[in-house]
């Protein structure tokens, strides 16, 4: 189930959900059996999918769904899949129960910012997955409960040991010990969901809001910053600030707290392996302002290839009217893509030279159609010959 990042959108399924993925945001849409019901072979795809996420650097899950029922219900999470545990002995049943408990705080651990979007029912397993979440965006259909009690059990996925420290002990045995059913809007001012919106489609655009604005920050402080919150929970403040501060000597220690600190002083170290965004604007950073040769020996300093290549390609735009320098820097870049942006950045101001660089001098189609966009603009504008 694993895809590679990038600025495009990109996707995969299973029988219980679609993950789509845009950039560092993962979409996970769910989409199974009868009402999104959770049972054993959810559970497995969930521990699967925070295998996933725990390594491949997202930065933000939106978890949704746009199921309705055949009554025009909408539908979250309507409950755990309580038929499949037909003929199930209680050791059988208890370790299914243990085994839920474990992935969800597995997913309520992921170092990324997990942002639920709830349109329509959420009972039972749908309410004690929003514990997994960091937000909760519900839209004005969702509705939230605990039933478990009425049926001779308790909640079991986190319910009964998680849910106070989300809405605070008088309101978790409310819900709990009643089985009652409350409103989006009862949700907010208990705590349990943050924003209402006017829809599924608002809701899931205010999500990818917050999280495209959680992507842009360094993924290692995002972490770290979870960590040490989710920590917090229920310690001594002695043992509170300590996990703050390990949080924040670990972004010492990562070196991504090395970009503010080029950006001042002009100067730094990029340390090897950081990657996407944050990276490029790391680089950014440590090379503003320097001339063309002193921000070329920097690159050549960072020693990690991945990192020295990205470096001398942000280092060649810096280079910017150095026409010579930049050519020369071109065929040392080895990703076709960014040896195209650097020749359009070379031909930009030369029409002839567009127009034979949108032709024939170009690797990659993302790049020719935007040199042909370039092309046609100076043709309406009167610098180059249809």
């Amino acid at each position: 189930m694993s895809e590679t990042q990038s600025s495009e959108t990109q996707s995969s399924e299973t029988q219980s959900w679609q993950l789509e993925r845009q950039g560092g945001i993962a979409l996970l849409e769910l989409h199974h059996g009868k009402a999104n019901e959770m049972g054993a072979e959810q559970v497995a795809a969930f521990d699967a999918l925070a295998e996933e996420l725990e390594g491949d650097g997202t930065r933000a899950l939106v978890t949704w769904s746009r199921r309705v029922s055949s009554r025009g219900t909408p539908i979250f999470i309507a409950g755990a899949n309580v038929t499949e545990r037909t003929g199930w002995d209680r050791d059988r049943v208890a370790a299914h129960v243990r085994n839920q408990r474990r992935v969800m705080a597995r997913m309520r651990n992921l170092p990324l910012f997990h942002l639920a979007v709830v349109n329509g029912v959420a009972l039972g397993w749908g309410t004690e997955f929003l514990i997994t979440a960091d937000y909760r965006i519900a839209t004005p259909g969702a509705r939230f409960g605990l039933p478990e009690t009425g049926l001779g059990i308790l909640p079991g996925a986190g319910g009964s040991a998680e849910l106070w420290s989300l809405i605070g002990v008088p309101q978790a045995l409310r819900l709990g010990m009643t089985g009652e059913l409350i409103s989006p809007e009862e949700a907010v001012r208990i705590g349990l969901v943050q924003e209402i919106s006017d829809d599924v489609d608002a809701a899931l655009a205010r999500g990818l809001e917050i999280a495209g604005r959680v992507e842009r920050n360094s993924p290692t402080a995002v972490a770290a910053f979870k960590r040490a919150c989710l920590g917090a929970v229920g310690r001594s403040a002695g043992d509170r600030m300590e996990l703050e501060a390990k949080a924040y000597e670990h972004c010492l220690d990562a070196g991504d707290a090395a970009l503010g600190r080029a950006h001042v002083a002009g100067r730094g170290h990029v340390p090897e392996g950081r990657h996407g965004a944050f990276r490029a604007l790391m680089l950014l950073f440590l090379l503003w302002g320097c001339s063309g040769e002193t921000a070329l020996g920097r690159c050549d300093d960072l020693g990690d290839p991945v990192s020295v290549e990205d470096c001398r390609y942000q280092a060649a735009v810096v280079l910017g009217e150095d026409r010579a320098a930049l050519q020369a820097e071109i065929n040392g870049i080895s990703s076709e893509h960014s040896r195209d942006l650097l020749r359009l950045r070379l031909a930009v101001r030369d029409p002839v030279q567009l127009g034979w660089l949108c032709d024939d001098g170009l690797e990659t189609a993302a790049v020719k159609s935007r040199c042909s966009v370039l092309l046609r603009r100076k043709h309406l504008r009167g610098e180059a010959s249809p």
